[in-house]
């Protein structure tokens, strides 16, 4: 074999091994990173199923809650129409003792 033949061998044999040490490589790192993406991905799965469940108990409490704060002051503005009945009526019968009183002591001093 010539020295040149010999050179072209080598070159060959070199850059097929190159060629190959790159695949080699590349593979292994597309097979760690494939990996590490299906692990993210069921992680994220995961996660999102656990936050959607949060989401769907904090809006059944917060509909829970709208509903006991439209009770409260559903309350509230009933107590206060009552008691604005309770005053007026409170009012009434004052009037009615105190015009009792003025015509009780009218006939005391009438005697």
């Amino acid at each position: 074999m010539k020295l040149e033949d010999r050179y072209l061998l080598f070159a060959a044999i070199t850059v097929s091994t190159v060629f190959s040490y790159q695949w080699y490589h590349n593979y292994h790192n597309d097979k760690y990173i494939n990996e590490a993406i299906e692990t993210n991905n069921k992680r994220t799965v995961r996660y999102v199923e656990i936050i959607n469940k949060q989401r769907e108990e904090i809006g059944q409490w917060r509909s829970a809650s709208e509903h006991w704060k439209a009770m409260y002051h559903g309350s509230q503005t009933s107590n206060y129409q009552l008691e604005q009945q309770i005053d007026v009526i409170n009012n009434y019968w004052k009037k009615e003792i105190t015009k009792v009183n003025d015509e009780l002591s009218d006939i005391k001093n009438k005697k």
